[in-house]
């Protein structure tokens, strides 16, 4: 594969995610103007419902995916000495993984 090609992966993955994001948000948000949960434990309810919890999932990683294209081409843009890169893009990934597991741990936990 090409680098032409793998920058034409990571623009079409960027406005796909992209789209799902505005999509979930704006389902999301419609839900909350429609029917409020009126307690926590509506809330729970409501978030451990099998299509909520992998819709929200799913948003979790694509948002991740969506962090990881726009910092790394960031990175890469801006940031040249190759070693000083490396670092960035070392601990941009290892923030990343870790408000992933962070957010899978608290959506789990919502859904048993």
């Amino acid at each position: 594969m090409t680098r032409r090609a793998q920058g034409l992966n990571g623009w079409l993955l960027q406005r796909l995610s992209a789209a799902w994001l505005g999509l979930y948000a704006i389902f999301f948000l419609a839900l909350l103007l429609v029917s409020p949960p009126p307690d926590h434990a509506a809330w729970r309810g409501w978030m451990a419902e099998p299509p909520m919890a992998v819709a929200t999932l799913v948003t979790l990683l694509l948002l991740l995916v969506h962090a990881w294209i726009g910092g790394r081409d960031i990175i890469q843009d801006y940031l040249h000495p190759l070693a000083a890169r490396g670092v960035a893009l070392s601990l941009l990934g290892l923030a990343l993984l870790a408000c992933g597991a962070w957010a899978l741990l608290i959506v789990v936990g919502v859904a048993t």
